[in-house]
């Protein structure tokens, strides 16, 4: 450590002296090198070309003790720092290279030995001294254009080594600048520019932009800076920045995206309290909830109904699509004024949506069950039953209600499967159970026959190889005659089943193909359990599962009777709007849209007052009962547990 820092004083010491040469005599002129000087020399790359290094350093050291004042001394100390760096001798070749620099002896190498000098120092991680040295290289106004090029790819790594992301940005601009070579030019604006979109620290971005060395790079640190305030919902600030890249560079992607925050911003400041918007799929395989979903919003806002309001629902259709939803979003404000915005049930379209309203500072209300939506920010609500719920609610009936205690999973990979399956897996452990059995398929499966041999271990005959050989004997002495045609048979081995309840969150149709299965592998006695799914496929659940679904446990949000609803105003006054039964979705959405028109009907005309005001929400009288929001923002509703029995759903009241 002393050594090497009293060679890190050495260097600085030496560039200080470098830096005040004016106060140095000046270096001396080389002197030619004797005939037998340059033989000698020469000599060395006959030894270098038949690997004798060796011979060659020995000759290479002659040269520089023997004509220390010639025009070879350089060149010979170069080579020998060459010949080190390549043997990874990197302190050795520092030394050689920085001599050249040191030397009394003027050399017109003396940027190159810097750079090498550089470079070696590099190697040994000496990165601070490395870049210093570079400094002093760089007061140089006459370096060869290849030669700067790679002191300024050194300094972009010495930086980056160093931890210094905006020095190392500053000499890939310069690169990209100084490049004669089309490609390469792109090439390091590119990584500048990916480097600077990948995110660094707001005071990195404010230096950068204000700093005109950078180039190309300031409007994106405008830009980027402009967004962070945005997202920190810092209007006055993000607004300045920019209008400073719209008036500053007036064309191109982020003046394009700079104005059309610029809109969003100034529109944030225009809200009409009467104007509600909806992002809801109008189109695709989702129309037809979509369109329940806005029947029940529009009856709840009182746009039909008996009692006419005059508040106005803005829709546009999210197609599905993420970016389309965002920017369905953002239209509702720029160009409706809305003072809130209802998201469909999708999950896929709930974060796009959230997103872009809390980025505008508007609130807005999820109907979809997806996870962790409302962390979002604090205007994000969601008016549904979380998959994280109905799982807590499901386990703990299993649990407590009906003891079971060993459990088995098979579910689809696709985002609604897996997602389920770890909370499920999640909430058994965490409650003391065991989980005895994990099995996925694919979305599209329709034979599940290998999926649950796998399960139950009859399908891998080689792990219960001793078992199945006893039951083959008993299975031979019952034949009267073994011939070719005369084969076991496949389910020869019996199913291990060590679990009480099979978990799959899957639809109808999956759920129906599974039971058949199940009891064509001699599985039987099992409870089946599954999500809300199954209770809104009830008629398709019961159909194909008959009576493999008997006894089997789901849950869904409180739903009265049919009696129970046809006796309730909603219901009546839904049949006679739109001529059909209602279904929760448009229960949910009613409810959402009542919830909304109270608050604003109480005097709510901000967009900060009406999120403050349904954060208060509590024991509002839903269609099918109270709704309170808790902690995470989230409408609460009562969820129940139903089973079939006798080809019917039936509610599972607690036990006594």
């Amino acid at each position: 450590m002393i050594k090497k820092n009293l060679k890190a004083a050495t260097l600085i010491l030496s560039l200080v002296l470098i830096t005040h040469c004016t106060s140095l005599p000046r270096k001396k002129e080389p002197t030619k090198a004797p005939p037998g000087a340059v033989q000698l020399f020469n000599s060395v790359q006959i030894d270098l070309a038949s690997n004798n290094k060796a011979r060659a350093l020995k000759k290479l050291d002659k040269v520089i003790q023997s004509y220390p004042d010639t025009d070879l001394a350089d060149d010979a100390l170069i080579m020998r720092g060459d010949i080190n760096y390549k043997n990874k001798k990197f302190e050795a070749a520092y030394d050689n290279y920085i001599a050249v620099v040191k030397s009394e002896i003027y050399s017109p190498k003396e940027v190159d030995a810097s750079y090498l000098a550089a470079k070696s120092l590099s190697a040994l991680g000496r990165w601070d001294e490395a870049s210093l040295l570079l400094n002093q290289a760089l007061k140089n106004e006459s370096i060869p254009l290849e030669l700067l090029l790679s002191i300024f790819e050194l300094k972009v790594d010495l930086h980056r080594q160093l931890g210094d992301a905006v020095e190392s940005l500053r000499y890939l601009v310069k690169l990209s600048e100084s490049h004669t070579d089309a490609q390469k030019k792109e090439h390091y604006r590119n990584r500048a520019t990916s480097a600077i979109e990948n995110g660094l620290e707001i005071k990195n971005l404010e230096y950068i932009s204000n700093d005109s060395d950078f180039g190309f790079l300031r409007p994106q640190a405008l830009y980027n800076l402009g967004v962070y305030h945005l997202e920190d919902q810092n209007f006055s600030t993000a607004r300045d920045f920019f209008l400073e890249i719209t008036s500053a560079y007036s064309s191109g992607p982020l003046a394009e995206k700079s104005r059309a925050h610029l809109e969003q911003i100034n529109a944030r400041r225009v809200v009409d309290p009467k104007s509600i918007g909806a992002v809801l799929p109008l189109s695709g395989k989702n129309r037809s909830i979509g369109l329940r979903e806005l029947r029940g919003l529009q009856l709840g806002l009182g746009i039909y109904g008996p009692v006419k309001s005059d508040y106005r629902l803005a829709v546009v259709d999210s197609e599905g699509s993420p970016d389309v939803a965002r920017r369905a979003a953002e239209r509702l404000v720029v160009e409706d004024h809305v003072i809130a915005i209802v998201g469909s049930y999708a999950s896929k379209t709930a974060p796009a949506i959230a997103s872009a309203a809390h980025a505008i500072g508007v609130p807005s209300i999820d109907l979809s069950q997806k996870m962790g939506v409302t962390n979002i920010g604090d205007s994000v609500f969601r008016n549904s039953i979380s998959s994280e719920m109905y799982i807590k609610h499901l386990v703990r009936v299993a649990m407590e209600e009906f003891n079971l205690t060993r459990f088995a999973i098979l579910y689809p990979n696709d985002s609604y499967g897996v997602e389920y399956a770890n909370l499920f897996w999640d909430e058994v452990l965490r409650r003391g159970g065991q989980v005895n059995g994990v099995q996925t398929y694919p979305p599209a499966e329709k034979d599940f026959k290998g999926q649950i041999q796998r399960l139950v271990g009859t399908y891998y005959l080689e792990d219960r190889l001793d078992e199945y050989r006893l039951y083959l004997k008993e299975w031979e002495k019952k034949q009267k005659k073994l011939t070719d045609r005369n084969r076991p048979p496949e389910d020869l081995l019996p199913p291990i089943v060590d679990f009480e309840a099979i978990f799959i969150p899957d639809e109808a149709s999956a759920v129906g193909q599974i039971s058949q299965m199940l009891v064509y592998n001699d599985v039987s006695g099992l409870r089946l359990m599954g999500t809300n799914i199954w209770n809104k496929q009830a008629n398709e659940f019961i159909k194909r599962g008959e009576a493999s679904v008997e006894n089997s446990l789901f849950v869904d949000s409180h739903m009265p009777s049919e009696k129970e609803l046809e006796q309730t105003s909603f219901y009546q006054d839904y049949f006679r709007a739109f001529g059909q039964k209602p279904t929760d979705f448009e229960i949910q959405a009613y409810d959402t849209a009542r919830i909304l028109k109270k608050a604003l009907d109480r005097g709510a005309s901000s967009r900060q007052g009406l999120a403050a005001d349904l954060r208060d929400t509590k024991d509002f009288q839903g269609v099918i009962g109270p709704i309170s929001i808790n902690a995470r923002r989230e409408f609460t509703r009562p969820i129940v547990a139903l089973t079939v029995a006798n080809g019917q759903i039936q509610k599972i009241g607690p036990k006594k």
